[in-house]
């Protein structure tokens, strides 16, 4: 793939994963986070796991602008009640940045754990 990848939210658990992993596999990830300092730290973690500089740690909006591909990798159990109000308002704010033609993917799942089970937040 020569695409170049951007996680939003990816300083997160399911960020980082998904970050690793496609390190891992040769590509090279613009890891976004709401701080830029944040960003390039869990970067360099995730790079020294690797073994390589693969990932590129930056604020959100800078992830997005300079990315083909976008990630939103956000936990919505952070305010499920107000999610889908919060999430639209998150995305738009990321309009004046995002380039014709990126592709948008939200990987985000609406999981609950309780009591040892999962379940989907309704």
């Amino acid at each position: 793939m020569t695409a170049k990848i951007g996680l939003i939210g990816g300083t997160g658990p399911q960020g980082q994963g998904i970050a690793l992993r496609f390190g891992l596999a040769g590509e090279k990830i613009n890891l976004g986070s709401r701080q830029e300092e944040k960003g390039k730290r869990i970067a360099q973690e995730l790079n020294e796991k690797i073994g390589k500089d693969m990932i590129i740690g930056m604020e959100n909006s800078q992830a997005v602008a300079e990315s083909d591909i976008v990630l939103l990798t956000i936990p919505i159990s952070k305010d499920p009640e107000n999610a889908e109000k919060w999430l639209v308002e998150f995305v738009q704010s990321f309009n004046d940045v995002l380039k014709p033609g990126t592709i948008f993917v939200d990987v985000t799942v609406p999981l609950v754990f309780e009591k040892g089970f999962v379940g989907l937040h309704t």
